[in-house]
């Protein structure tokens, strides 16, 4: 959401100074709106919070494939990675990280995956440092048995039976397209 809204507010910015934009050309603003913020715009998988419960703070959530800005097509039969950045707020000794379905709110979350010793794994250096950025990444296959479905996947990231950051990522299940077969 804030792309599309960084690219109309430059977009309405540049038809009242009299200038087009194409902003799939490199590097064509004016020196006036050439500064960083329009620089570094990243297209990443579009997340929310989970809680205001946590005890850290999610501070990236990035899938790759995700070419969507609403929801991330997640193709059977294919293998999808999460990069994630948190920062808890205590020192954890050990540390967990899970990623569920959620269907609908009122039923029970669907496992993806077992929940991953990210200490035992070496993902993290533990025990965490309250203040520092760490990095989490993990990869997941989409079974082929999964139904075709619209979900929200929830990853989390506990530190000694306490969450640290959480992020729900609205996602779809879908079977296989001829391009991606090809691929």
């Amino acid at each position: 959401m804030k792309f599309f809204q960084v690219f109309i507010c430059v977009q309405v910015i540049s038809y009242t100074m009299g200038f087009s934009l194409n902003p799939w050309a490199s590097n064509n603003l004016p020196d006036i709106l050439n500064f960083p913020v329009f620089e570094n715009i990243e297209l990443r998988a579009p997340y929310r919070n989970c809680s205001k419960d946590t005890l850290g703070v999610m501070k990236r959530v990035e899938v790759i494939p995700c070419p969507s800005l609403e929801r991330c097509p997640l193709v059977k039969s294919s293998t999808v990675t999460l990069n994630l950045e948190f920062i808890p707020s205590f020192a954890a000794t050990k540390v967990v990280g899970s990623l569920a379905g959620i269907i609908k709110p009122y039923l029970p979350a669907v496992s993806f995956d077992n929940p991953e010793d990210l200490c035992a794994s070496k993902q993290v250096e533990c025990p965490l440092t309250p203040g520092k950025l760490y990095r989490y990444t993990t990869s997941v296959f989409i079974k082929p048995q999964f139904p075709n479905l619209r979900l929200d996947a929830k990853v989390q990231v506990y530190g000694d039976k306490y969450e640290i950051a959480c992020a729900i990522i609205p996602v779809e299940i879908v079977k296989p397209s001829m391009s991606t077969l090809s691929a």
